[in-house]
């Protein structure tokens, strides 16, 4: 891995990264040759020293991935699949294509001028500019671990769970208000009271009463005045005098 902890400077170490692996292998290649030669001779230090250089330049040195140092303190690789912010497209050949490189859609080819850390979710700038749009993002990550969205998932039912509880108890204190503006509207408001018709009588019918009432306190009174005389047969003035309040209740009746 070819280490860089100035994310400015990864694109560069990415656009140098062949030329200084050509100078490796050519590097390596004279001293190793010469000494196979000598052992081996020309022919077989030659073939011998092509497939070792040609192995490490394509499967070495060109598989090696830039390490970016984030703000958080944790390293970003540059050969993680990563999605192009411009066209959406999904990177995934990240060996030639990576995200401090150009975007490998032929109708994009977009230099993202950030990446978003899968770590932290916090922008890693590539160029001076500090563009915050069109960032690149990894493509195989999950921004929340499943403890933080198990955390999630439970803060939401409890925020659904309190929202419930508070439209119910508003609708509880709006019935109540509701009742007593009923009851406040009926006391200032009350509804008229239905009239009682009062049944009326014709004079046949008030005669008749009159007649009734008036033959039964006649009867009544006879039967008092009966009473009064067979008790006070005896004492006249006392017979007299009750059969005078009979007459007067008579009196009163009529």
């Amino acid at each position: 891995m070819t280490n860089t902890t100035n994310p400015m400077e990864a694109r560069k170490w990415f656009a140098l990264r062949e030329p200084i692996n050509w100078a490796i292998c050519i590097g390596a290649f004279v001293p190793i040759y010469f000494l196979t030669m000598i052992i081996l001779g020309w022919i077989l230090a030659t073939v011998l020293c092509i497939a070792v250089i040609y192995f490490v330049f394509f499967f070495v040195l060109e598989k090696r991935a830039i390490g970016i140092e984030c703000s958080c303190g944790k390293y970003v690789l540059t050969n993680t699949p990563w999605i192009c912010g411009v066209c959406g497209h999904t990177n995934r050949l990240v060996d030639d294509f990576p995200f401090v490189g150009r975007c490998q859609n032929p109708d994009c080819r977009a230099e993202p001028k950030a990446y978003e850390c899968h770590h932290c979710e916090n922008l890693i700038f590539l160029t001076r500019d500090r563009q915050r749009t069109g960032f690149a993002r990894c493509a195989n990550y999950s921004t929340k671990s499943d403890s933080i969205k198990k955390r999630d998932s439970h803060q939401e039912l409890v925020t659904d769970k309190n929202e419930s509880i508070e439209r119910k108890t508003l609708d509880v204190q709006e019935t109540e208000l509701d009742i007593q503006l009923k009851h406040k509207k009926a006391i200032l408001n009350p509804r008229p009271q239905p009239k009682l018709k009062l049944a009326t009588k014709t004079p046949r019918q008030e005669i008749e009463e009159f007649m009734k009432r008036s033959v039964g306190n006649e009867d009544m009174a006879e039967e008092y005045r009966a009473k009064i005389r067979e008790e006070f047969k005896d004492d006249a003035v006392e017979c007299e005098k009750r059969l005078r309040l009979v007459d007067e209740w008579m009196r009163s009746r009529l």
